[in-house]
Formats: C-alpha cells, structure tokens, sequence
C-alpha cells in the first residue's frame, strides 16, 4: 500500500463532513499494490481535523428530473465499505464518534439491488415535486449555514452551501425511507 496526499484541487467541504466538528476535509490516494503494480486505487479523506480516515463515498442523483438533487453512499458489498471497517478497526487516529457521524451523514446501502429498490419506492410514495420541496433548504437554513462556513472557507458561495444542504437532506430522506426497508 502506498498511501499519499492528492494533488487535485478539490472541495473543502463536501455535505458528507457538515455533520463532524470540524468541516474540513483532507483528501488522500490510497495505492493498493502488489511489488511495483497498482492493482486499484481509493480516493480517501481525512475527517474532523485528522480524527477519522474514510474512504470518500460515491455520489449518485436521485432523480433526472431533479435539478441538483443527490446524495452520497457506500455499498456494503463494495472495497470502499471493507476499507472504511478496516480503517475504522486498526487506524489508532480514527474517532467513533466521528465515524459514527459519517456513516449518518450518507446512505448505507447493501448493493445496487437496494438502491434500486430505495429509488422506487421514494418514486412510489413522493412526487418529483414532494421531493423537491422536501430537500430544499429554507433560506434562512442557507444564510445560516453560509455565514458559519464562510470564517474558515471564505470562497464557499451561497449556492454551494445551498447544494450541500440539499445534499444533506436527500441522505436524511433516504435513511428514514430506508429505515423500513432494512431486513432483521
């Protein structure tokens, strides 16, 4: 394994790290090798100030329809999900409360089997537009929002806090309409 700093301009904040203390994230590259060829290679992020290393989690919309309408999620089946119990178990950094907080913060789904069923049964219960309204944040939630971030991310625009929130909110619907779905 070889395990660096990325070298991408990337976001500071995702709508995954608004739930930790500390909302910046570190990004990192994770080489998984054998001798000197890279079999696969993980994008992770540093979490609460360095106190918890997570794979970064995969993004997907909930609808065409829905104009900035997204969440993030892992698969339980998948290396990302593997990598975020291992790291959980054997990186001495890693906080439980901050792991506990990320794996709030996005959908935790068993495979694409499920998220396919999850997507249905939203589409069965809400109408684009319920959904819409659903995950819109208030602008007074934005502006709220907007002027926290901004004391340690100045460049954070409006907008970009408004995505996140939205962000926020389909993760949140989607957990509580997943809630029933989950087997014993």
């Amino acid at each position: 394994m070889r395990f660096y700093k990325d070298s991408q301009n990337r976001y500071q904040v995702e709508a995954y790290s608004l739930s930790q203390m500390d909302y910046k994230i570190g990004w990192y590259m994770l080489e998984l090798r054998y001798r000197n060829l890279i079999i696969d290679e993980r994008l992770l992020n540093f979490l609460d100030g360095g106190r918890a290393l997570v794979p970064s989690p995969n993004l997907s919309s909930i609808s065409i329809d829905l104009q900035g309408a997204s969440y993030y999620y892992l698969y339980k089946n998948s290396l990302d999900y593997l990598l975020l119990e291992f790291l959980s178990t054997v990186f001495p950094v890693n906080d439980r409360y901050s792991i506990q907080k990320f794996k709030e913060s996005i959908v935790i789904l068993e495979n694409e089997e499920e998220k396919d069923e999850l997507h249905s049964k939203l589409n069965s219960i809400m109408t684009s537009n319920q959904i819409e309204e659903y995950i819109s944040p208030s602008d007074d939630e934005i502006e709220k929002w907007h002027k926290h971030l901004i004391r340690k991310f100045p460049k954070t625009s409006v907008n970009e806090v408004g995505y996140m929130l939205k962000q926020t909110k389909a993760t949140q619907l989607f957990n509580d309409i997943r809630a029933p779905l989950k087997t014993p």
